[in-house]
């Protein structure tokens, strides 16, 4: 079999991002069966959501979805205290006393994005939960975006919530009304066009995954700067399938090259979240998100 990787760039950029000073915040991971988000903030950059299906799902499958949104603190607080009760009320019927309902949305990304909780009836009683995920703002050439579901059980979702709840907590600066800071670091919604990848890096398959047949997702973060060179100390790996597949990118991150992204015709900086899928079998998946380097 001949391993390649697929690099999946989901841009979007936070403001107040200082120089070449990287996040020191870790990000807390919440792992579904078939879903792992990433939850990310501090005071200065706000509040992201990262959701990387895995490679099992029909979404890592057939789709190769990853989402980043920036969530509202605030906004977040009051949805997922409101969400966790309504939860947890419905969980403690039996399953013939449950009626359908849809939380509100809680919405992102300057509005264009947005995930809510309602009940399925076509799921099982265990996972009797969908967590809806929507982002349109995948730029210029996106395939049409529709929501997901994945579905969920009420632990799943306390785990989610409460989480969003502890990180919005710390979050005080709501980034989604910024305008960008006078370091020039802007969303990718405020920009006229967003970085896009021009080169292939080349990034190698490490032999001992293609041996055993592994294939792996690795997320990424940094900044592209007005070059469109990553700037040099933003890389971090956020969540990571193997160290073998993070050494991989990393060694190929100094040979990824972007055309930077423009507000009112000049070259900014941009703060990037970078999905990695490595596969075995390419051909699997069908649609991809944009800014694509298909990797050997």
């Amino acid at each position: 079999m001949n391993g390649r990787a697929v690099l999946v760039a989901g841009l979007l950029a936070v403001p107040c991002f200082s120089g070449a000073q990287a996040r020191t915040a870790a990000p807390m991971r919440v792992t579904w069966p078939l879903i792992d988000f990433l939850v990310l903030g501090d005071s200065t950059h706000g509040l992201q959501l990262l959701a990387s299906p895995t490679l099992s799902s029909v979404q890592g499958r057939l789709a190769n979805q990853a989402l980043t949104i920036t969530l509202p603190p605030v906004s977040t607080r009051v949805w997922a205290a409101g969400v966790a009760a309504l939860v947890e009320s419905i969980a403690k019927l039996p399953p013939r006393d449950r009626t359908w309902f849809a939380s509100l949305a809680l919405k992102g990304n300057l509005g264009r994005a947005w995930l809510r909780v309602s009940l399925n009836a076509e799921r099982t009683p265990e996972t009797p939960f969908d967590m809806e995920l929507f982002d349109s703002s995948r730029g210029p050439g996106a395939p049409e975006a529709t929501p997901w579901a994945v579905a969920a059980s009420a632990t799943d979702l306390f785990g989610l919530l409460t989480t969003l709840d502890a990180v919005a907590e710390r979050s005080a600066v709501d980034t989604t009304a910024a305008t960008g800071d006078s370091m020039g670091i802007y969303l990718t919604e405020q920009l006229d066009n967003p970085p896009q990848a021009t080169e292939d890096p080349h990034v190698k398959y490490p032999d001992a995954a293609r041996t055993h047949g592994r294939e792996g997702r690795v997320w990424l973060e940094y900044v592209v700067d007005t070059s469109g060179a990553i700037l040099d100390g933003t890389v971090r790996v956020l969540m990571s399938d193997g160290d073998d597949f993070s050494q991989a990118i990393l060694e190929a991150v100094p040979r990824i090259r972007y055309a930077p992204g423009r507000r009112r015709g000049a070259a900014v900086r941009t703060l990037v979240w970078t999905p990695v899928t490595f596969r075995l079998d390419p051909g699997v998946v069908r649609k991809r998100l944009p800014f694509v380097i298909r990797i050997p």
